[in-house]
């Protein structure tokens, strides 16, 4: 008997040691994981789909990076009929131009902020024919894009001018327009890649800022992007306060649908989705044609609208709900756009981080400063 209850007790004093042991360790993760700040999640760099197709031009592309270098190499086939485009037009009498091939060399540094473009025409054993190395510094836009002015062939071209599609499409039926639509391709690929590069960056300091106390408490919401502690987070190459009025508006909205995450989430997400400067490389700022990328990765059913009639219309006939909607701050479009998340009840339009005095409007046309450019209603 003796025996048994020693053999008892020595088994509950483990189990109550297993406890205490397990117990201090369930309380040192915690502490951990409220005091210190996890490694930065490791992210699959991409293309976006707009400039994704583009890539196809070139033969032995390869797009590599680290945390300081984005570099893209690649070929092209050439043509007589653009030869011209270099300044030996002697040389298209002399070659073939099935067997010459362009080869782009191109990189970025987010350490000197600066765009090395190395463009070489080769023969095809070889030799290089026309060479064009230069390097050109980039410049951070005040919405917290990268912006430069490229030469070409003595030309000058602003990034942002061809940052969208269309203008890029558009530059490809001219016949020397074709080069310049080339290398603004290739430099609008390498600047995006360096732009989610810098989201990782972004995301380790936003923990930081949180995890010290200095960030937004979880659940709180921005009635003003410019006020702190939100306007100290990093967004792009800037800080929050300049740029992260759509950021802002689905960060809201996330509170409201009892699903609130940290800013510092938001954030990332919209910079990982490639939302953050699709309209004009940053010029703009944001995207509000791209937010649907944001509801789609959290699995928030939507409609979207492109005039103030039309979503007028469909939440009168919702009754209460929520919107995120973006309009022009001015009719000339230099004061850019400004995106707002708003709640609807009873018949009241209540707005967030819309700087305004007013508690809330009587419709939708009453909260747009100027021209309407899309909206989103949450279902």
């Amino acid at each position: 008997m003796t025996l048994i209850k020693n053999k008892s007790t020595i088994f509950v004093s483990l189990v109550i040691g297993l406890c205490l042991v397990l117990g201090l360790y369930f309380i040192l993760s915690e502490y951990n994981n409220n005091s210190v700040v996890s490694q930065p999640r490791t992210i699959e760099l991409s293309i976006s789909p707009e400039l994704d197709d583009y890539m196809n031009l070139f033969d032995e592309k390869e797009l590599t990076y680290d945390s300081t270098n984005v570099n893209f190499t690649g070929n092209t086939s050439y043509d007589a009929e653009i030869l011209e485009v270099y300044d030996k037009v002697s040389l298209q009498d002399e070659i073939n131009p099935d067997l010459v091939k362009t080869i782009f060399n191109f990189s970025f540094n987010l350490d000197t902020m600066q765009f090395h473009t190395i463009i070489e025409l080769v023969d095809d054993s070889g030799n290089t024919l026309e060479v064009d190395d230069q390097v050109t510094d980039a410049f951070v836009t005040e919405t917290g894009g990268l912006d430069a002015i490229i030469n070409i062939n003595g030309q000058e071209y602003l990034l942002s001018d061809y940052a969208q599609k269309d203008a890029i499409e558009n530059c490809f039926w001219g016949l020397f327009c074709f080069i310049v639509a080339i290398v603004i391709v290739v430099i609008v690929i390498v600047a995006e890649t360096a732009e989610q590069i810098k989201c990782r960056e972004n995301y380790t300091y936003n923990k930081n800022l949180e995890a010290s106390g200095n960030g937004l408490a979880l659940g709180d919401y921005i009635k003003n992007q410019q006020a702190s502690p939100q306007k100290n987070y990093r967004f792009g190459f800037t800080d929050f306060g300049h740029v992260g009025c759509e950021v802002a508006a689905a960060y809201n909205m996330m509170i409201n649908l009892n699903r609130a995450e940290r800013l510092s989430e938001t954030i990332y997400s919209f910079e990982s989705l490639c939302i953050e400067f699709a309209v004009g490389f940053g010029k703009l700022g944001s995207n509000p044609h791209d937010i649907y990328r944001y509801f789609i990765k959290k699995g928030i059913g939507y409609n979207s609208y492109y005039t103030t009639n039309s979503m007028q219309n469909a939440v009168d006939n919702k009754g209460d709900c929520i919107m995120i909607l973006s309009y022009w701050n001015s009719s000339s479009l230099s004061g850019g756009l400004h995106t707002i998340f708003v709640v609807k009840e009873e018949n009241k339009f209540y707005p967030y981080n819309y700087y305004s005095v007013k508690a809330y409007y009587e419709n939708i046309q009453s909260l747009c400063k100027s021209t309407f450019i899309k909206g989103y209603v949450v279902n």
